[in-house]
């Protein structure tokens, strides 16, 4: 726990008679670092409390009892990224307000604006409560614009949490579990300002401080984050504390040698990694790179399974071809990319390693492989990917695109999303990878493109004028993408029958004859619903559309599959391209 040595009062003016709660804004940045991405902790949480008592561990953020009530009285902004069912938590990632009770008043999913709390990079929270409104106000954001709307609206009176005539100590709660769940808490900077007597604002502006030097042995101590003063003179203190003092080492036990928390730069390019491998442990880790250990061939090097021999992790690692200066080329906007992009749906890159002439880096592994691999070589071949499962890939699928092109602070431009792209983790959750052909651009009027290159079923029709990539070609290629889901058929088969070859002209005229249903994978017999069926042919085709204008961007996308905007009209015969014919049909299906 980290709290204010002075306490804030509550009541504006100790002789104001209408007993009028100040109103306060607090800001800052935080960083939740899970040991393992699989085992998150409990979480941490802005507190107000009106005694500096500490709390149990877990769920109860060091704030409550174990059984989530309350030791002083209490509001507290939850930043949870475990779930608890005890505790009535609906997700590992979601922020809710806290009045006397860890069971949240109000609560919401910070997926819904593709925020991943325990994903290893800068999150930032702003707090306002306004006394006459009686309003509290939560904001959370990936970088430093505060957003204009907030994030959790909550009617409060102060006065209904504490007494009119207390002190409060303000500060910040972290805790982990008695287990391997756990997280390491960075508060990087931190103002807190309230309205008191006479109408002036007093600010608590903590400085940053470095972080402290492990200790020899591995013991863990108090973590002492930081340092702040106020303008009044009071010196506070600040600290994060874990739990279990396990933490640390095992923390120290997680780091390969070569080097901790080393920024390494290549052609200009700073990754900003944490964890450097290096050349003979990925060697270990991978068998030798032996064919045994490789899963496949990308566009600029070889994939390989591995185990990292420090800890037993499992990794996916890809090693550059050394003699391709297009594969470097390609390499380094992959990396530039995806070392500074954090989501749910996007595969974590781990570390790298650049030694003795190699070039290599380590992503998490998904366990489960491709959606390629899982809907047509499966491990049992006897097996099929079940509607609910595939239903669930897509849509995981659409949340990272519409993050690339729209979530990020610079748009993301894939380039070659397609099945054999989205990897699954253990859960079958999709996770998009290889952006060795993306490219960023400025949010701007303009297009933002990248050069001709592609994967063949997947690529829009007006690339073959243009030879540019765009985000509504990102957009044609998901189309393709949900087809091959519903059809259980490759985008492009070549031994098919010329107006089949491509997947999306088979869906078009299967649509065209009103037989839209003979296209759905014979393999899931009647085992798929219905409705989401015909919702996922009709987007796909719709996201296919031979104009890319007649198409949807993917905030649209994933509004239409999460069931909150309705799909529009989609034509019933495949429309001719605006560059071949300028003749349009009023002819529609919807569902």
């Amino acid at each position: 726990m980290a709290l204010s040595t002075t306490q804030i009062p509550l009541q504006k003016s100790e002789s104001d008679p209408t007993r009028t709660s100040i109103s306060f804004s607090t800001c800052f940045r935080f960083t939740i670092e899970p040991s393992d991405p699989n085992y998150r902790g409990d979480g941490m949480a802005f507190v107000m409390l009106s005694e500096g008592l500490q709390g149990s561990y877990g769920g109860a953020f060091g704030v409550f009892n174990p059984q989530g009530h309350r030791i002083a009285r209490t509001l507290a902004i939850e930043f949870d990224t475990h779930e608890n069912s005890a505790f009535g938590d609906e997700n590992n990632n979601h922020v809710g307000v806290d009045v006397q009770d860890v069971n949240s008043t109000i609560a919401r999913s910070a997926w819904e604006v593709s925020i991943d709390l325990a994903g290893s990079y800068s999150i930032y929270s702003w707090i306002d409560y306004s006394s006459s409104a009686q309003k509290l106000e939560v904001r959370i954001s990936s970088d430093n614009a505060k957003p204009s709307l907030p994030f959790i609206v909550f009617a409060l009176n102060l006065f209904d949490v504490f007494h009119p005539d207390e002190l409060v100590y303000v500060g910040f709660s972290a805790a982990n579990g008695n287990c391997k769940c756990f997280n390491f808490y960075t508060v990087h900077d931190w103002t807190f300002s309230y309205v008191s007597d006479p109408e002036a604002i007093i600010q608590v502006s903590p400085p940053i401080l470095p972080a402290p030097t492990p200790e020899p042995g591995g013991e863990f101590k108090v973590l002492v984050a930081l340092i702040a003063g106020v303008s009044l003179g009071v010196v506070l203190l600040f600290s994060i504390l874990a739990i279990v003092g396990l933490v640390r080492r095992q923390k120290k036990a997680n780091r390969p040698e070569g080097g901790d928390r080393t920024a390494f730069s290549l052609d200009g390019v700073n990754l900003g990694f944490r964890l450097e491998f290096s050349f003979q442990q990925l060697c270990i880790a991978t068998h030798q790179f032996g064919e045994e250990s490789k899963l496949g061939q990308g566009a600029f090097g070889a994939v390989y399974r591995g185990q990292l021999p420090d800890t037993g992790q499992l990794v996916a690692v890809t090693r550059l071809n050394p003699v391709s200066n297009q594969g470097l080329k390609g390499f380094m906007a992959e990396v530039s990319i995806i070392r500074q992009i954090r989501h749910r749906n996007i595969v974590k890159l781990l570390g790298w390693c650049h030694d003795r002439g190699n070039l290599l880096l380590v992503y998490e592994l998904m366990p489960n492989g491709s959606l390629d691999k899982a809907l047509f070589h499966p491990a049992n071949p006897e097996s099929v990917l079940p509607w609910k499962l595939r239903f669930k890939i897509i849509s995981g699928s659409a949340d990272a695109l519409y993050y690339l092109h729209e979530g990020w602070r610079q748009q993301v431009i894939h380039g070659d999303f397609k099945s054999s792209n989205i990897m699954l983790d253990q859960d079958f959750n999709a996770m998009l990878g290889d952006f060795g052909l993306a490219r960023m651009a400025d949010h701007s009027p303009y297009t933002a493109t990248i050069q001709t290159a592609g994967t063949l079923g997947y690529i829009a029709p007006e690339v073959a004028c243009s030879g540019k990539f765009t985000d509504k070609t990102d957009v044609y290629a998901f189309g393709a993408v949900a087809l091959v889901i519903a059809c259980g058929r490759p985008a492009y088969l070549f031994e098919e029958p010329v107006k089949h070859i491509f997947l999306v002209d088979w869906v078009w005229e299967k649509l065209d004859r009103e037989r839209l249903f003979d296209v759905v994978d014979p393999r899931l017999g009647e085992e798929f619903d219905a409705k989401e069926m015909k919702l996922l042919l009709l987007l796909g085709l719709l996201c296919s559309h031979p104009n890319a204008g007649s198409r949807p961007t993917m905030r649209e996308v994933v509004e239409i599959l999460g069931g909150r905007v309705a799909l529009p009209l989609v034509p019933s015969s495949k429309p001719q391209p605006h560059y071949l014919s300028s003749v349009a049909t009023d002819q529609h299906q919807s569902i």
